[in-house]
């Protein structure tokens, strides 16, 4: 019996230096991952995309991996977090749910048996309209609960926003239209969001509305309207006092003080922009008649009250009028009654 004895107390032995080094490597930092946070890129107004690249797994498999952010430094995965699956390798995350103008810090993170292990921090800063910082703003709200910056010109109240509202201020559905041949059909009010994404379009651009929604005079929110050409004439006016009566040409230099100061939304080189107006022009595009999408970044142009519209561009500082089309789609500021 003593040789049975002494294996089993050999073995009792064995097995408790082996759970103690196997509490002991639990408790080694070397034994968490190795990993490093990627580039944020297209950071948006409410989503960005980063990452990370796991170059060990430190000696166990990693069961979960993704990014976690905070408004505060040093995030853990006790704050928002994304899961990209497990393993080692380079792996890709999708951020949402982001505010827009906001900082945040974000990590990397790999977790195996033995702990959670952070890459190195960045710092981002989500997408937003860029609006005069020397100007005084007001707001007002539509049917779907979007909140518009305002700003006094004159005797007028502008929206310093491209409208955005999905339902006509009776509470009504405005069709929402993607398909090209379906747009192109004039008979309906619709709108649209360029490309046909919504998101960043959406926050930062606004909708792109066809004439027949205008035609309702129930686009704005109660209390406002499509401004006539008359309002139009007076807002160039008060971006260059030497602008002209006639709307097809009135100003060779008024884009300049209309547009947004960036060009973040606009593309180089944003000619002449100083938005001492305040209005702050953004670049949303058009969409035309066979319902082809075009010049985000490069034009802005919106819907008069008369089916005409103005229009300015990222290299040239004039501002043009042109009569209207129907079944295109075009921006749309509110004026207050």
């Amino acid at each position: 019996m003593r040789p049975f004895f002494a294996e089993s107390r050999i073995v009792f032995i064995f097995l408790i230096i082996v759970s103690f080094c196997h509490s002991c490597k639990k408790e080694g930092a070397s034994d968490i991952p190795v990993i490093l946070t990627s580039p944020a890129t297209e950071i948006k107004t409410t989503t960005a995309f980063s990452g990370g690249v796991i170059t060990s797994d430190g000696g166990d498999s990693v069961s979960v991996r993704g990014v976690c952010w905070s408004t505060s430094m040093n995030p853990t995965i006790e704050a928002n977090k994304t899961i990209d699956g497990s393993g080692t390798g380079t792996f890709v995350s999708t951020l949402t749910g982001l505010v827009k103008g906001t900082t945040y810090f974000l990590r990397a993170y790999a977790t195996n048996d033995y702990g959670t292990a952070y890459g190195n921090e960045l710092i981002i800063t989500t997408d937003e309209i860029h609006f005069s910082p020397n100007l005084t703003y007001g707001t007002v709200t539509d049917i779907d609960g979007n909140i518009y910056k305002t700003l006094q010109k004159g005797n007028y109240i502008w929206m310093a926003e491209n409208l955005k509202t999905t339902r006509f201020n009776d509470g009504s559905e405005i069709p929402l239209i993607t398909d090209d041949l379906l747009w192109s059909s004039y008979e309906i009010p619709r709108y649209c969001w360029y490309g046909n994404e919504s998101g960043y379009n959406k926050d930062i651009l606004g909708a792109l509305y066809n004439w027949p929604a205008v035609y309702t005079a129930k686009l704005c929110p109660t209390g406002w309207h499509v401004p006539a050409r008359s309002e139009w004439y007076l807002l160039i006016l008060s971006a260059d006092p030497n602008a002209r009566s006639d709307m097809h040409s009135p100003s060779d230099i008024a884009a300049g003080p209309l547009k947004e100061v960036s060009t973040v939304h606009w593309l180089s080189p944003n000619a002449g922009a100083t938005n001492v107006s305040g209005f702050t022009a953004v670049p949303a595009g058009r969409r035309d008649r066979t319902g082809l999408f075009s010049g985000i970044g490069e034009t802005a142009t919106w819907w008069m009250s008369g089916n005409e519209s103005i229009t300015i561009f990222f290299d040239d500082e004039a501002v043009y009028g042109s009569e209207g089309a129907i079944n295109q789609g075009r921006s749309v500021r509110c004026v207050k009654n």
